[in-house]
């Protein structure tokens, strides 16, 4: 139950303009009649005040307002994209040249009772929501929760921008919730699943997906770096091959570069045409030991390393880009610089043991030290002779040694 004036007034202003005209009247009346007796005195006044204050508010049209709904109104979610090609101002846009497109989508969406979510939500359980880094967006508003919209959306800091915009993703991921979906973007759907699989798999789930364009609907040129794979670690007389997932375009036409760097270095480059896809795979090979040579240079001259970490950097060049924010990424890989030790100790030669060496001995990234002790009294020749020596294997393998083979000393390492 509100109250609310069926006039252009607020309920605010309208009781403050008909307490301000009461007030004048009974002030007038008050004069007139203070040489009356005590009574008639402030009855009159009283009379006259209130009759002024009700049909102040007869004219601005007093109305309660009360809400029921009947059966089960549709669900709709609003997304609004939060991405940062949703931060760029559009030349001659309306209603304000210096707008962004993410300040026009919020206007759109929350001015007064024109704003879409005033409209929609009487007719719909509205939900709006930012899309964020992953395929899960933030929930801003939910008119079951609450009848008062946000009053504002605005992002604030570059930081808020979200990087990559995985659009076809967050739609699938409210669909199960969702009888109605109701999207505002730029379109710049550059990250997870395809555009076209996920409007295949909406419409087999009979959710009715709308979507507001917010920006040039002409597009413009643009590269984006999605995202990049490198192993984890790699020996230093590996290769480091990796891919890239780059999305380009229909209308970008000229060549790009596409760089591997360590600082300011470059290690990898090559020049593409582009295809016009929404993703594209690009693969490169690096040799490990060009990296690492770099790396040390940075470290003392005596320094002892197992594993040396290394960021690199992913970039895509190009003269014509409309958003080059989006064009690096970053790439973590450790180095192995000396191979990794193992230890195998078994009783006798088995099929497993037979395995595991043969598996080690073959890869220049294990160094493998093994032994097999026979019952029978057989010392071990190969085990370390100290702890610290026990502690330099990184990897230390036990079999079925006959009893006896660690003395009690071993034993406590």
């Amino acid at each position: 139950m509100s109250v609310r004036l069926l006039s252009s007034w607020s309920p605010g202003w309208g009781l403050l303009l008909a307490g301000g005209l009461a007030g004048l009247a009974w002030w007038l009346v008050r004069r007139e009649t203070s040489r009356l007796p005590t009574l008639a005195a402030w009855t009159l006044p009283i009379l006259r005040a209130a009759a002024v204050f009700l049909i102040t508010l007869t004219i601005t049209e007093p109305a309660f307002e009360s809400r029921t709904r009947q059966g089960n109104p549709g669900r709709l979610s609003v997304i609004l994209d939060a991405s940062r090609s949703m931060s760029l101002t559009d030349a001659g846009s309306a209603p304000a040249i210096d707008s962004n497109r993410f300040e026009r989508a919020s206007r759109l969406l929350l001015q007064s009772e024109q704003g879409l979510l005033s409209q929609l939500r009487d007719r719909f359980d509205v939900r709006l929501f930012l899309t964020t880094a992953s395929d899960t967006p933030v929930m801003k508003w939910d008119s079951l929760a609450s009848d008062e919209l946000p009053s504002s959306l605005a992002e604030t800091t570059d930081a808020d921008w979200v990087p990559h915009s995985a659009l076809a993703d967050t739609l699938l991921g409210l669909a199960d919730s969702s009888d109605c979906l109701l999207l505002l973007s730029d379109g710049q759907n550059n990250s997870g699943n395809l555009w076209a699989e996920a409007t295949e798999q909406l419409k087999g789930q009979g959710v009715a997906v709308f979507a507001v364009g917010m920006g040039d609907p002409q597009g413009g040129d643009d590269l984006a770096l999605l995202s990049g794979r490198i192993p984890q670690r790699v020996f230093r007389d590996d290769k480091l091959s990796g891919d890239l997932i780059v999305s380009e375009s229909n209308e970008l036409d000229t060549t790009y570069q596409v760089q591997i760097r360590y600082r300011d270095e470059v290690l990898w480059q090559r020049e593409f045409e582009p295809l016009g896809v929404q993703q594209r795979t690009i693969d490169f090979s690096i040799a490990v030991a060009d990296i690492l040579k770099r790396a040390r240079s940075e470290l003392p001259a005596d320094a002892q390393l197992s594993t040396l970490p290394v960021h690199l950097e992913a970039r895509l060049i190009s003269e014509h880009d409309r958003h080059p924010h989006n064009n690096s990424t970053s790439l973590t890989t450790s180095v192995m610089v000396r191979p990794t030790k193992v230890l195998l100790l078994d009783g006798r030669s088995r099929w497993e043991t037979r395995y595991l060496k043969n598996l080690f001995s073959r890869d220049p990234a294990w160094e493998l030290t093994s032994e097999i002790v026979h019952a029978g009294g057989q010392q071990l020749s190969r085990f370390p002779a100290s702890r610290e020596d026990l502690f330099d294997f990184n990897l230390v393998i036990l079999g079925e040694l006959p009893g006896g083979t660690l003395d009690s000393r071993q034993l406590t390492w």
